[in-house]
């Protein structure tokens, strides 16, 4: 994951928590440089092939990743709005719009759930979700590769689970009917899938 250009959102994600992680300042450099040496020690074992084949290197990376991407870096980070269309256009296709329905309702949902009852454990959850989202649409841009949205996917449907998990037991315990309904409602969402 670290040698891969769009494995950024994980890199800024672990980045952000070797600095933030408790502990002193000089263990958390450490941590920090050990994200860095790692990731520089997996990018080397690309320079062979690079330095072998650099026509291919060139065409690979500079047409089918950069170009494609729309402008810069700092930019994308900085202004990723005006992508966001297209990237809900590929969600949606690699998704189907049922899915995708279902991973904003736990998206929304879980934030506000998790602001209300301030779980800490929920709100990191949901900060990973909403980075990973914002990370990947600022650093793809453009480009048209749907399969990089399973990580983010993966973390709203984590989401998803959570608010239905809280739903169903708040509903559990106010009797009979209330549990026919989470019943009936864990029976849709399966049959939806």
């Amino acid at each position: 994951m670290l040698t891969h250009p769009f494995a950024l959102i994980y890199c800024v994600q672990a980045g952000i928590w070797a600095l933030l992680a408790d502990g002193s300042w000089r263990q958390r450099l450490v941590r920090g440089s050990l994200l860095v040496g790692c990731a520089l020690a997996a990018f080397a074992l690309w320079l062979p092939l690079i330095a072998a084949y650099p026509e291919i290197f060139r065409m690979q990376f500079f047409s089918n990743v950069l170009n494609r991407s729309g402008p810069g870096l700092v930019t994308r980070l900085l202004f990723p709005w005006p992508f966001f269309p297209a990237q809900s256009q590929l969600l949606s296709e690699h998704a189907g719009w049922t899915q995708m329905a279902l991973m904003a309702a736990g998206l929304l949902l879980g934030t506000w759930f998790a602001w209300r009852i301030k779980d800490r454990r929920a709100r990191i959850m949901l900060l990973l979700t909403w980075s990973s989202i914002y990370l990947l649409i600022a650093c793809q841009g453009l480009h048209p590769t749907k399969g990089y949205w399973c990580y983010p996917a993966a973390l709203l449907f984590l989401c998803l689970c959570w608010v239905i998990s809280r739903i169903g037991g708040m509903a559990w315990g106010r009797g009979t009917a209330s549990r026919w309904c989470v019943g009936a409602g864990a029976v849709m969402i399966l049959i939806g899938q």
